[in-house]
């Protein structure tokens, strides 16, 4: 399946707690980096475990929206072509 790009990601509220225990730079800087993967997959380069595993959290969900919007965007695709399909025969 071809890899689709998104416009957004989603941030879930739950994440509040996990997130609340970084400092302000840590917390920018974390944003930063979904933000990033978000665009273009970078990967950041933290040097601290509990960043990276926060960011891991993101990472997984951001793949997995991914997937669904390429998911989406396939059955809507095969789903215009039955219906251009049924009106041209």
């Amino acid at each position: 399946m071809a890899k689709k790009n998104i416009s957004s990601i989603i941030f879930h509220l739950e994440n509040l707690f996990a997130i609340k225990c970084l400092s302000d730079e840590k917390a920018g800087q974390l944003f930063k980096a979904i933000l990033q993967y978000g665009y273009d997959e970078s990967l950041p380069d933290f040097p601290d475990d509990a960043m990276q595993g926060l960011f891991a959290m993101y990472q997984v969900q951001i793949d997995r929206d991914k997937a669904n919007y390429a998911e989406t965007c396939e059955r809507n695709k095969r789903n215009a072509e039955s219906r251009y399909k049924k009106n041209t025969t």
